[in-house]
């Protein structure tokens, strides 16, 4: 008898430590992360294909000056220059438009906090800016671009997300909760995050799409907020099963402590910069150990580069690293790196 309730005890025990584990990766974003993953020495090995250079065409007009954010959307690169105007460029560098609508009249903008871009049912492109308290749309006519609606808000815009028309994910200022469901109205359907400065973060590229998902990273913790537009709903988990990475509380307590300075304390952690995924392959972007990693998955396969920060000013070919957050791209990886005759516009990376 004594021994079947120890056979029974070790059975229930093997168990009850599968459950945990299984339990344990499910409640990461990302399983399976390997960071000791296959060491690369370039870009090009790490996604196992050349990238895809387009030097941008540089006019009087069309200089882009600080690369704010860059969208692809329909074989063209809308690129945010600094918080003033957003150029458009076919998918051979060739400029085609401009967004410039700085001003006090009824159809300008004091500034551009961020932007996004909407295909609608006529297959038209649509910009939608934030300015200060309102969300304004754009939409070409001919040759330029003209506002034909605006959504005003009782609190400061500084990141959007389209989900569609009646659905817009936002990042939000001077209220309790920083992330907010709007409708079409601007009215607010749900709102999640309690707001926390160590959260706000502003990247250019502040929600991911995950899949079928939209995630927002909770600042540069390994930490993040999922949102599910099938039934929206907000859900918190780890990004991925790994505990040396900062968690929110860690980033919490480290703005309790030095406050703004908290940032100089950040390359004394592991933390993640940002992630990605694009069609079914993920790109994680962390700090550990001193140095620079790019992980990247695809075909079962990690593999990862590494650098050391300040190589960046020494080599040409690593400074796009440092410009992976700026790219939202639906089927590529979007980054830029500056064109070696300082009076031409940048070039945009690819793969």
């Amino acid at each position: 008898m004594k021994n079947k309730t120890t056979v029974a005890f070790v059975c229930f025990m093997l168990l009850f430590s599968y459950s945990c584990q299984k339990r344990q990766q499910e409640s990461s974003l990302i399983s399976g992360f390997n960071r000791n993953a296959i060491e690369v020495e370039s870009l090009d090995d790490l996604f196992g294909k050349r990238g895809k250079q387009i030097a941008l065409e540089t006019t009087d007009e069309a200089l882009v000056g600080k690369v704010g954010k860059i969208i692809k959307r329909k074989d063209c690169y809308f690129i945010l220059s600094g918080e003033n105007k957003i150029l458009q460029f076919d998918n051979n560098g060739r400029f085609v438009s401009t967004l410039n609508k700085l001003g006090a009249g009824p159809d300008e903008y004091t500034m551009i906090t961020d932007f996004a871009c909407l295909i609608n049912e006529n297959n038209e492109i649509e910009i939608w800016i934030s300015d200060f308290k309102k969300i304004r749309k754009y939409r070409k006519a001919v040759d330029s671009w003209e506002q034909f609606a605006s959504i005003d808000y009782p609190y400061v815009i500084n990141k959007i997300h389209i989900i569609n028309d009646s659905h817009i994910l936002l990042l939000t200022g001077q209220n309790d909760n920083c992330l907010t469901i709007s409708n079409g109205k601007g009215e607010k359907i749900s709102s999640y995050l309690k707001s926390e400065i160590p959260f706000m973060v502003f990247k250019p590229v502040q929600f991911v799409d995950f899949g079928q998902e939209i995630i927002f990273q909770q600042g540069v913790s390994n930490q993040c907020v999922i949102y599910s537009p099938f039934d929206n709903s907000f859900t918190e988990r780890r990004i991925i099963n790994e505990k040396r990475f900062l968690s929110s509380k860690m980033l919490q307590d480290l703005f309790s402590k030095y406050e703004y300075d908290y940032l100089k304390e950040l390359p004394g952690y592991s933390y993640i910069r940002t992630l990605r995924k694009v069609k079914g392959q993920i790109l994680i972007d962390f700090f550990m150990d001193k140095k620079r990693h790019v992980s990247f998955h695809a075909d079962n396969v990690w593999r990862t580069f590494t650098y050391d920060p300040k190589d960046i000013t020494e080599n040409d070919d690593l400074e796009c690293l440092s410009t992976i957050g700026v790219g939202d791209g639906l089927t590529s990886f979007i980054m830029f790196k500056n064109n070696e005759n300082e009076d031409e516009n940048p070039i945009v990376v690819e793969y």
